[in-house]
């Protein structure tokens, strides 16, 4: 609520150009467009949280008596409407993308603020808000309803024309769908799609990155990387590799075939704790020759791309001399191993899977030289 309230103050005082003369028509209307684009986006994410909120378009005066300082809660479809106008509104007054890249990378432009607006109407539009059952009885002490328990299709049709805008705008400003090209490395087609898949977060502004926090930090990186092994002869860190996606999530990814694991008529997953030893036919995949989970195989690239697991290969371009994805890095992650419990009863991941797509692949992670290369994180 602070938030909003210095929205609020900081709009109505840059509104009136007696209080403010100092600064070009440009800067004011881009800093309006601004502030409009955090108001709108703060109000999102208590939405977001709390369900029906209170608007607070104008702040409460600081003389207001007892009954004047409350802000009732508003409907569902109202919030959703008010919140899609200010997007709207911050919208026009912001520039379609940064033009000084050295000092204005992270601030909000116009495909932002349609993304947002576009986020907003397709969870408006989702079982959560659209119709949900649950909340038919959701009313505030006055008797009135605040959750519409009505299911209404049109709210698909607007969420998908918002979601086409902010796509247009998107691609009408130089972004779109990241694709990883050979640089010289000799990297196989396996690699390269899994670094398609990878560098469409990490690449630092890469195309797909319409918005990302300019204050970027590298324990992220370290808190999803384990230690890997480099033919298996020697331990490589100094990653902590703590953070732990679920097996529900490692579950949730396609066979090689494309479709769901449980789905799949000529694979079978039945049984997806059974060992299975790797070939080299799939020794871009998992190290080959290693024993590991049957769910670890024939599975989709994004698999493997993402998720690392034990004996999955962790392909990093300080891997080996030549930057080759072949003898490459490596998860060892038994009770024991680099990766494992046994070794460091800090350092290890509860699932068994670590978070490779966070990692961004020329991160120098050797024992002798760790250096993460940093990239803003996308919003």
């Amino acid at each position: 609520m602070g938030g909003i309230r210095n929205c609020n103050v900081f709009l109505e005082n840059l509104s009136d150009q007696t209080k403010v003369p100092d600064i070009t028509p440009a800067e004011r209307s881009r800093w309006i467009g601004e502030a409009l684009f955090l108001k709108a986006y703060y109000h999102y994410y208590m939405l977001r949280m709390y369900g029906p909120i209170p608007l607070i378009n104008t702040n409460v005066p600081v003389d207001a008596d007892l009954a004047g300082a409350y802000v009732k809660r508003k409907p569902i479809d109202e919030c959703v409407s008010a919140i899609s106008n200010w997007f709207d509104e911050a919208a026009k007054l912001l520039p379609d993308r940064i033009q000084d890249e050295n000092t204005q990378m992270g601030r909000v432009t116009k495909p932002i603020a349609l993304a947002m607006k576009a986020k907003l109407l397709m969870m408006a539009a989702s079982p959560l808000f659209n119709g949900n059952s649950d909340f038919a009885g959701f009313r505030d002490k006055e008797g009135n309803i605040l959750f519409n328990p009505s299911y209404d299709p049109q709210k698909w049709i607007i969420a998908r024309d918002a979601v086409k805008a902010a796509i247009d705008a998107a691609a009408n400003n130089g972004f779109g769908l990241y694709n990883y090209t050979n640089d010289g490395l000799g990297l196989s087609d396996t690699t390269r799609i899994q670094l398609s898949i990878r560098n469409a977060i990490t690449k630092k502004y890469g195309v797909e990155c319409v918005w990302g926090n300019a204050q970027s930090y590298f324990i992220n990186e370290w808190l999803c990387m384990p230690p890997t092994e480099d033919n298996g002869v020697n331990g490589r860190g100094p990653g902590a590799g703590v953070w732990a996606p679920p097996i529900k999530i490692a579950k949730l990814f396609y066979t090689s075939n494309g479709v769901p694991i449980e789905e799949d008529k000529t694979l079978d997953f039945s049984k997806y704790s059974q060992l299975r030893t790797a070939t080299d036919k799939e020794r871009f995949y998992i190290k080959n020759g290693f024993t590991t989970a049957r769910l670890n195989f024939d599975r989709e690239p994004r698999f493997y791309a993402d998720l690392g697991f034990d004996g999955s290969i962790w392909y990093m371009k300080d891997g080996n001399s030549r930057g080759s994805d072949e003898d490459n890095f490596y998860v060892k992650a038994k009770n024991g191993d680099k990766a494992g419990f046994g070794n460091d009863f800090r350092n290890w991941s509860e699932t068994g899977y670590f978070i490779k797509k966070l990692v961004n692949w020329e991160s120098t992670t050797n024992n002798n030289s760790v250096a993460w290369r940093q990239y803003p994180w996308p919003k």
